[in-house]
């Protein structure tokens, strides 16, 4: 005769959204042995980190209250409740843009921030004020 183990259910803290998944996938996605996933779903305690690893792969949850608005469905962050969504390569973007201006605000309050000139020849000569 073979037992079969239940699904593990995964709940969200904050929005109370649950996700049912077998203990294969509970597994996989901590790195535990099989038997181990099944005692998970026989009752037994899961490690805070175990569970912050099953959140995040059955939810998409981050394992950061500061991230508890936020999902990460199909390689992309959303917003929960906006549904604002944002590819890596535009989150890139935001935080190269958000460096500049850190590092333009910085030169700003020296004082002594480069002014660029286009010369003639095509150089490029950088002189600050």
């Amino acid at each position: 005769m073979q037992k079969k183990y239940g699904y593990l259910e995964i709940i969200c803290p904050w929005t109370g959204e649950t996700a049912r998944i077998s203990t294969r996938h509970a597994a996989r996605w901590t790195g535990k042995t099989l038997r181990t996933a099944q005692r998970w779903a026989a009752g037994s305690r899961i490690s805070p980190a175990d569970l912050a690893a099953l959140r995040y792969g059955a939810l998409g949850l981050l394992p950061d209250d500061r991230w508890h608005d936020f999902r990460l469905r199909g390689g992309a962050l959303v917003h929960v409740d906006t549904g604002e969504c944002w590819t890596p390569a535009e989150l890139r973007a935001s935080w190269v843009l958000f460096q500049i201006a850190a590092e333009h605000r910085r030169l700003i309050d020296r004082k002594r921030a480069p002014v660029l000139e286009l010369r003639p020849g095509g150089r490029l000569l950088r002189r600050a004020l």
